[in-house]
């Protein structure tokens, strides 16, 4: 649950952008390229899902190949000790080679002293061998991980098993490359999620709610997104609080995005959020007047309030 609470956060944070690609992917560039538009942000788990070179794989696939790099690790290690213990030992014979003064003695220590530095280049001979076989079957887990990643994310989203959410994408990565998409997906709702839509998701699902398609009327649909912000229902409710201070903002994102129609059926919500949030995060000089001054209010709200200590109120 925890990595896929972290996949959340990052995804909804994007999820203009992100969301828009990964519902139209139909081949692993374009996962690639989906998660590859996560700015900002750091996640190392991310980077299974963006690797460009993949090598075809199933599951059996990748517990032979952990299996037999899991053993060429050992081999490495054993033959790195092994290498060690020659290597020590032909330095000290070497030294009590020099030391040595009876001529009987010096001809046994220069065989002993031949015998250590034999089985000593040997070790490190088979120790570098083993290393550059375990260098390969890296790549080649990293690359079949990738794969399996990618294309089990790929036929999730495309089967619709679950509602297209940050949260659902995110518990379907969870568990990957060790478990399959699906699995995943289960054990994440076994442990009975209590909130499975966060506060920037939400915002999101309030843009969608009102601009699925482009509008033909431009300044009635702004009329009605503005009366689903200040509806009664929701009126309380924090994202849509949010949207209200933030009008300026979304105003400008639905107008600028909405001028020239184009991409996919459904991907206008996308980039309307796209949009708003790259506006909202990047604030230029001047805006942030403008927004407190063009700001929704509804009866009761008092935003000089709002920043005032808690026990000041």
């Amino acid at each position: 649950m925890k990595a896929a609470r972290a996949f959340e956060f990052v995804l909804e944070q994007s999820w203009g952008p992100v969301g828009e690609s990964l519902r139209t992917a139909k081949t692993l560039p374009d996962i690639r390229n989906a998660f590859g538009q996560v700015q900002h942000i750091e996640c190392s788990g991310l980077d299974l899902f963006k690797h460009p070179e993949t090598l075809r794989a199933n599951g059996n696939d990748l517990r032979r190949l952990r299996k037999e790099l899991k053993q060429t690790q050992e081999q490495v290690h054993k033959a790195a000790i092994a290498q060690r213990y020659a290597k020590d030992w032909h330095e000290r014979a070497q030294r009590d080679l020099a030391s040595e003064t009876n001529e009987t003695r010096k001809q046994e220590l220069e065989l002993a002293c031949s015998e250590w530095l034999r089985k000593s280049q040997q070790a490190d001979a088979e120790t570098k061998e083993l290393q550059s076989r375990r260098h390969s079957l890296t790549a080649r887990l990293r690359q079949s991980e990738a794969f399996f990643a990618q294309s089990e994310i790929l036929d999730f989203i495309r089967s619709g098993r679950r509602e297209f959410t940050p949260f659902n994408v995110a518990a379907a990565m969870a568990g990957l490359p060790y478990l399959t998409a699906r699995m995943s997906s289960q054990q994440a709702w076994a442990m009975k999620p209590q909130f499975t839509k966060g506060h920037v998701y939400l915002l999101f699902a309030s843009i969608r709610a009102n601009f699925s398609e482009w509008p033909r009327d431009m300044e009635c649909a702004i009329l009605k997104m503005r009366d689903y912000l200040t509806a009664t229902n929701r009126s309380k409710l924090p994202h849509i609080k949010e949207l209200r201070k933030n009008w300026f903002f979304l105003e400008t994102a639905i107008r600028i995005t909405t001028e020239r129609p184009s991409g996919s059926r459904g991907s206008l919500p996308y980039r309307i959020f796209a949009e708003y949030m790259n506006r909202f995060s990047c604030q230029r000089a001047g805006e942030s007047v403008l927004a407190e001054t063009q700001r929704i209010l509804i009866a009761d709200e008092s935003p000089e309030l709002e920043d005032l200590p808690h026990w000041s109120k």
